[in-house]
Formats: structure tokens, sequence, C-alpha cells
């Protein structure tokens, strides 16, 4: 990946990052997004990885911006709310961690995404039929 290319990626991701970082309360977070050419160590086709620290209110989520050449908006969307649902549940792992399954978590952070897309697109719809508005056409199936 050229300078370019990572650029742009980076301002994709970040775009949702900034967004959905205010609408999910995060902002007193101290949050660090690592961009990285190069896949996530120890976890080589993730898109994505967060390490929070829910005690001190910080975390940092890697991206790794050589494996998203191929998603769309949609699916960055998804990866950076996923990553986020991550800060949000992470206290989770406090205290005593026997039968603690990581699987579990990442199935919360899955239904929480789904949840706040949810939403955000659902206040859409709501917010046009409250004005008056026609409702935005529907996506071009895959």
């Amino acid at each position: 990946m050229n300078d370019k290319e990572f650029r742009a990626r980076k301002k994709r991701v970040w775009g949702f990052a900034n967004w959905w970082q205010v609408r999910m309360g995060l902002r007193w977070w101290k949050m660090n997004w690592a961009w990285l050419r190069e896949p996530i160590k120890n976890a080589p086709n993730a898109l994505a990885d967060c390490d929070a620290d829910w005690r001190y209110l910080r975390a940092t989520i890697q991206v790794a911006l050589c494996n998203l050449e191929d998603e769309d908006d949609e699916d960055i969307e998804r990866m950076v709310v996923h990553e986020l649902c991550h800060v949000l549940v992470n206290e989770m792992r406090a205290g005593n961690l026997e039968g603690f399954k990581v699987e579990h978590e990442e199935r919360v952070c899955s239904t929480l995404t789904a949840a706040f897309i949810w939403i955000r697109d659902q206040a859409q719809v709501d917010g046009r039929k409250a004005t008056g508005q026609k409702p935005l056409p529907k996506p071009a199936a895959r």
C-alpha cells in the first residue's frame, strides 16, 4: 500500500470513527487509533483490534489498513462500531475471569453493533417522516 492509499483508507475509517465516538458517548475516553500498514500481530486477517482499560477510560484501536482493500463503507462502519462496542463492554472482563469467553464478548459486540446501526437508520426514517420528506431509497442488493 502506498502513502496515498494509506491516507485514503485512514480518512475513510476516521470519518466513521469520529462520528460514532460522539454518538456512543466515548468522547470522554482517551482514544488512540493506531493506523497499521501491516496485519495485526496474532490476528493477521482481522480488520481491527481493541485494547481497552475501563479503569482509566483509555483504549487503543488498531486498524489494519492493509486488510481494508475489499471492504465497502458499510463493512468499515460496522467494524468501527464493533470495536467501539469493545470499549463499552471491556469492564465485563474485570475480576474473576474463570469461565469468561472472548466469544461471548464478540457476540455481545456484534449484537450491539447491529442495534446501534439499526437505531441510527430508524432515526433517519423517523426524522424524514416527521418533516414530511419522502423515505430514503433502499440500498441495492449485493
